[in-house]
């Protein structure tokens, strides 16, 4: 019985396996357009974010098509980085814990870490410390990688942190080992981004020739690669060095050209900072009049940004609140549904096994019926022997007193002769003898007739 419950047991696992066989040549081809769309969404990240949120959006539609889960969560993960750079925070953190919620339940670290990079990032500008949350845990799953790439990113992230913290030595520090890495991996935005900062840190320090190196070879750096948003950033650094070197119209220049470089980034941020810059230039060439124009400007701007950041600041974290609830009843739908499997399962297995006794069961009623069909044609059989022989114990019964009747007859006359002294002591013995042979004769041939069924009856 143990056998074949086990039997039915491997039998029952087998069939819960569910095997996957490998990608068609359609899917396989379909899995790296999504690589490949996502990869383009990316490199399009600080370029033109709009079209890179494109990408991201066809590589969502083609994944949800071939159940490619990981790439659904990188999609999501790359529409979250195309609306962080188009200044749509709520948006962009709904994005990311979408990504994040699939990455943890493909178990994928890689993943998790970079969505956690992403959304310290969304926190830059709105609470340093909740940023830093999120970056160094990152930081920690990258760890576990041991990829460089991720760690370089945090590295400048957590740098970026410091640095708004006015911890400008622990900055520099955090950008050097970026730097270190980036150049491991010859990731030149990264490399131009550590410049870049390094560069803010010492106009932050008055150290105002080194900063001006740096920026003008992040600048060229930024150029090569044809990043609008980057060149505007550095352009508004770079005429805050000249302005305080009192290099007017290399700050005028860098300005405008700043301006133009934000308008190709759609960054109205970046604008409103160029024209505080206009501001303190034309306060520093005493041209108060231009300089109060420019301050209207931005005081309107500035009244439109705060109200702007402080709405960003509230939607995005009633988005996060948001997310996170959905992400807890789907958690929560995951979990029953695992528990209505493994009761499935387990209903299953119990009903296989109620089978497998029954069957056991069966059989055994069977075999006891089998075996009582034996035993009783064999009672029968020997009922009829026993009949048989009880039959013969009859006949030697009658036999036997019909037969020992005459012997023993023979031996009463003997004695009776005998005690009349009509025979001789001799020839009695030798009459006794004969019926002693005769009787024992007699006695032999019943007990052969009784044990040998083969011999006829008497």
């Amino acid at each position: 019985m143990k056998r074949y419950a086990l039997l039915g047991l491997i039998l029952l696992f087998n069939s819960s396996i569910v095997y996957q066989t490998p990608f068609s040549s359609i899917e396989l081809q379909d899995t790296n357009t999504v690589i490949d769309l996502n990869k383009k969404g990316f490199e399009n990240r600080l370029i033109d974010p709009i079209k890179g949120y494109a990408y991201a959006r066809k590589a969502l539609e083609i994944a949800k098509e071939i159940d490619y889960k990981n790439g659904e969560a990188e999609a999501y993960r790359i529409m979250g980085i195309s609306k962080y750079y188009t200044n749509e925070s709520s948006t962009a953190v709904a994005y990311y814990l979408n990504a994040l919620s699939i990455y943890k339940q493909e178990k994928n670290i890689l993943g998790q870490a970079k969505v956690y990079n992403n959304i310290g990032n969304l926190y830059i500008w709105a609470d340093y410390d909740k940023a830093l949350e999120y970056f160094n845990e990152a930081l920690r799953l990258s760890k576990r990688l041991n990829n460089t790439e991720l760690s370089a990113n945090l590295f400048l992230n957590i740098g970026n942190i410091h640095l708004r913290k006015k911890n400008y030595q622990a900055a520099l520090s955090f950008y050097e080992d970026g730097d270190k890495r980036y150049k491991k991996i010859d990731d030149k935005i990264g490399m131009m981004h550590c410049l870049q900062n390094k560069g803010k840190i010492y106009l932050e320090l008055n150290m105002l020739d080194k900063a001006e190196s740096c920026l003008i070879n992040a600048h060229k750096k930024a150029k090569s690669l044809n990043l609008n948003g980057a060149i505007a950033s550095i352009d508004l650094s770079l005429s805050s060095v000249y302005i305080t070197k009192q290099e007017y119209k290399k700050a005028q220049n860098t300005i405008k050209e700043g301006i133009k470089y934000a308008k190709k980034a759609d960054d109205d941020k970046l604008i409103y900072d160029f024209n505080y810059s206009f501001y303190e230039l034309e306060s520093q060439r005493r041209n108060f009049p231009e300089a109060l124009r420019y301050l209207q400007l931005v005081y309107k701007q500035d009244s439109v940004r705060y109200a702007n950041s402080e709405s960003a600041k509230i939607s995005l974290l009633e988005e996060q609140y948001r997310q996170k609830e959905i992400q807890r009843r789907n958690e929560l739908i995951i979990l029953r549904q695992k528990q209505n499997k493994i009761i499935l399962i387990s209903t299953l297995i119990v009903t296989f096994m109620a089978i497998v006794v029954i069957i056991m069961l069966a059989i055994n009623v069977r075999r006891k019926m089998i075996a009582n069909q034996l035993l009783e044609q064999t009672v029968d059989e020997r009922t009829k022997d026993l009949q048989i022989k009880n039959q013969k114990l009859s006949e030697y019964s009658a036999h036997l007193s019909h037969e020992i009747r005459a012997p023993v007859a023979t031996l009463k006359g003997l004695l009776m002769l005998e005690e009349e002294k009509m025979i001789s002591h001799e020839d009695l013995i030798e009459k006794i003898k004969i019926c002693a042979e005769t009787i024992d004769e007699k006695i032999h041939r019943i007990n052969d007739a009784l044990n040998n069924p083969e011999i006829p009856r008497l």
